[in-house]
C-alpha cells in the first residue's frame, strides 16, 4: 500500500479533532508526583518532568499534545496518564478512539502542516487552529479511511522490525564465523 495510491480529502481541523487548552501551572508550584506533565519542548515527547498535579488540573490519557508556544507544532501521542502545561493543546480525535498506530499518523500529519507555518513571533491560538486544514485518506463514500492509516503505520512498522532483524542476523553470523576461526 503505498500512501500515493489513496484517495484523499481536505479536512478542517474542527472536523476530524475534539481539544482543549492545558492549564497554567508555574514551575516553582510543582509537587514532585508520578504524572507526566507536558509542556511545550520538542524533547522527551514534550516530557517536562512527573508531577503530583493540583486538583484543577484535568488527568488525560490516550490522547495528543500539540505545542502552541515554545516549540509550537511539537506533536506527541501519549497514552500514559499526563498533565498538560498552558502552553499545549490536549488533542483527540472526534468519531473515534486513539490508538497508538492512528495517533502516530495524526501527529505527523498536524506536525507536518503546521510547524513551518507556526513560531516564535505566530503562535498557535484558538482562532488559527480551527482554520487549520490538512489532508487525509478517506474511502470512496468520502469518510476519513481511519482503518487505512492504521494499517499503513502498522506496515510501517512490520517493515522496519524486518530490517533491523536482518541486520542483527548479519551480524550474528558475522560473530558466529569468527568464533569459528573463519
Amino acid at each position: 500500500m503505498s500512501l500515493e495510491s489513496l484517495q484523499w480529502q481536505e479536512f478542517s481541523f474542527s472536523e476530524v479533532f475534539i481539544y482543549e487548552r492545558g492549564r497554567r501551572y508555574k514551575r516553582g508550584d510543582h509537587t514532585s508526583g508520578e504524572i507526566a506533565y507536558i509542556s511545550s519542548s520538542a524533547l522527551n515527547n514534550g516530557v517536562d518532568g512527573f508531577v503530583s498535579p493540583p486538583s484543577y488540573m484535568k488527568i488525560h490519557q490516550n490522547k495528543i499534545t500539540l505545542a502552541n508556544s515554545g516549540s509550537v507544532g511539537s506533536c506527541f501521542y501519549h497514552p500514559y496518564p499526563f498533565v498538560a502545561s498552558d502552553h499545549c493543546m490536549v488533542v483527540w480525535l472526534k468519531e473515534r478512539e486513539l490508538n497508538r498506530h492512528l495517533a502516530l499518523f495524526c501527529t505527523t500529519i498536524l506536525r507536518h502542516s503546521m510547524q513551518h507555518k507556526y513560531g516564535f513571533n505566530r503562535e498557535i491560538n484558538r482562532e488559527r487552529l480551527l482554520e487549520e486544514k490538512f489532508s487525509l485518506p478517506v474511502h470512496a463514500n468520502g469518510t476519513i479511511a481511519y482503518d487505512l492509516m492504521e494499517n499503513f503505520i502498522k506496515a510501517l512498522e512490520k517493515q522496519q522490525i524486518e530490517r533491523v532483524m536482518a541486520l542483527w542476523d548479519r551480524k550474528l553470523g558475522a560473530y558466529e564465523g569468527v568464533g569459528r576461526g573463519l
